[in-house]
């Protein structure tokens, strides 16, 4: 009979790193499955579990930003997208024509949109609301795309409004109210969904409710 010689095994440690780098992986794709769904919350959920060797990559950094300014997180989005820029010039030969460094470029310039109108700063702010032109598409390698689209066209922000009770304790209710005149066409109240069905049944909504509660603190407040 032949006797075949049989590789040596893997190092326990290098065996470790191979199969974190898997895993690692494996999230990150699931972190985009997630984004491309419409999945934030759940995305982000899982964004948090990376470890520093899966999130060391361009692409990585890039997913993180979109996961955390689509659940309104939009400081620790710029801190992503920073981090994203380094990792990609990094290992770009050309800058100018590296599509992953142009496509960070332009989530950066989002992201920045974003977190100035949060503040209620912005062509938004400025004038009439509803003469204001959509954001510029984003320009992205293809195979990002899908979970790039998660990224929010306008950031939630809360203006000179108030939620308090009226009618005393006979028959109270609770409204929404200006904390101060405000001016023909003022931006008072900018605030995206927390779940969504796009079967448009009410049993459907609930379970994505329910499941979004799990995952979002900002859900379940």
């Amino acid at each position: 009979p032949k006797l075949l010689a049989m590789p040596p095994p893997l190092p326990s440690a290098l065996g470790q790193l191979l199969c974190r780098l898997c895993r690692g992986r494996v999230e990150l794709r699931s972190v985009q499955q997630h984004l491309a769904e419409g999945e934030a919350p759940a995305a982000w959920a899982i964004a948090r579990e990376l470890d520093a060797q899966a999130a060391a990559t361009a692409e990585a950094q890039a997913t993180l930003g979109v996961a955390a300014a689509a659940t309104g997180r939009l400081e620790a989005a710029v801190q992503h997208l920073e981090q994203a820029a380094s990792a990609a010039l990094g290992v770009a030969a050309s800058p100018r024509n590296c599509p992953e460094v142009q496509a960070i470029r332009c989530l950066s310039e989002r992201i920045e949109l974003l977190l100035a109108q949060s503040h209620g700063q912005g062509d938004l702010f400025t004038g009439e609301n509803l003469g204001v032109d959509p954001p510029l598409p984003l320009v992205v390698p293809s195979h990002w795309a899908p979970w790039c689209q998660a990224l929010p066209k306008v950031a939630e922000f809360v203006g000179p409004v108030e939620i308090r009770w009226i009618g005393g304790n006979a028959a109270p209710e609770r409204g929404l109210f200006t904390t101060r005149r405000v001016a023909c066409g003022e931006v008072l109240l900018i605030a995206r969904h927390i779940a969504a069905s796009k079967s448009g049944q009410g049993e459907a909504l609930v379970q994505m409710l329910l499941d979004t509660c799990r995952v979002s603190e900002r859900a379940r407040q």
